[in-house]
């Protein structure tokens, strides 16, 4: 199996103040906010990233799974319980979910193009990078793409963030939209002002990224609530 990736757009203007809203703060616990703070948007995304997976696994796999179904490492890696040879992963920034399944082990991440974060690049090159890049390889100079490349590799070997991203080295392949670390591959995907990266062991992926319906995933959210 290919690792497949789908991704769901939260449209505010459909979502807040209604009866889907009312059912994540009833879930999560949470009182009316006002929709900018951040801790609250947080554990919104992060539920609704979490019934996505359930809803495309239900969908897409015919695996009817629930909440309990679901584990987390030490390091917060979630994982399916009893369905074995069947790993997933998600991301989530600002109004974007997105899910990665596979065969082997994978993980995603999902981030807005940001000029400003190339001053977070001595932080996320390793000094091997750093050196190729003031040798004028403009690859090391997009923060964004390096950033993707290399936390979803992270969080495929199940550390995320807790392993500093300036200890590996990414190779370039010379062919466009992918990478290797170590023994894994990594595909991007460059769509508008968004980067997304996928890495596994697997080097066969999916084509084109899917979009979830939002009615469809309302409804289905709604229904199983």
């Amino acid at each position: 199996m290919c690792v497949r990736l789908y991704i769901f757009k939260i449209e505010e203007n459909h979502i807040n103040n209604n009866l889907f809203e009312s059912v994540i703060n009833k879930q999560n616990g949470l009182s009316h906010r006002i929709i900018t703070n951040i801790n609250y948007m947080r554990r919104r995304q992060t539920y609704l990233a979490k019934k996505m997976c359930i809803f495309i696994l239900d969908k897409y796999y015919d695996k009817q799974l629930s909440s309990v179904d679901f584990t987390y490492t030490e390091y917060g890696k979630p994982y399916l319980i009893n369905h074995k040879g069947l790993f997933f992963n998600y991301s989530h920034t600002d109004d974007l979910i997105v899910v990665a399944i596979s065969n082997n082990e994978v993980g995603v991440d999902v981030e807005y193009i940001d000029p400003n974060n190339r001053k977070l690049l001595k932080k996320i090159l390793s000094k091997d990078e750093l050196k190729l890049m003031c040798e004028g390889d403009v690859f090391y100079n997009n923060a964004t793409l390096c950033w993707t490349i290399k936390e979803s590799y992270l969080k495929q070997i199940g550390y995320g963030l807790l392993s500093p991203m300036n200890r590996i080295t990414i190779k370039n392949t010379q062919e466009d939209n992918f990478y290797i670390i170590n023994e894994s591959h990594i595909r991007t995907y460059c769509i508008n002002n968004i980067i997304i990266s996928v890495s596994s062991k697997s080097k066969i992926f999916q084509e084109n990224i899917e979009m979830i319906e939002e009615e469809e995933f309302i409804r289905y959210v709604l229904k199983n609530e």
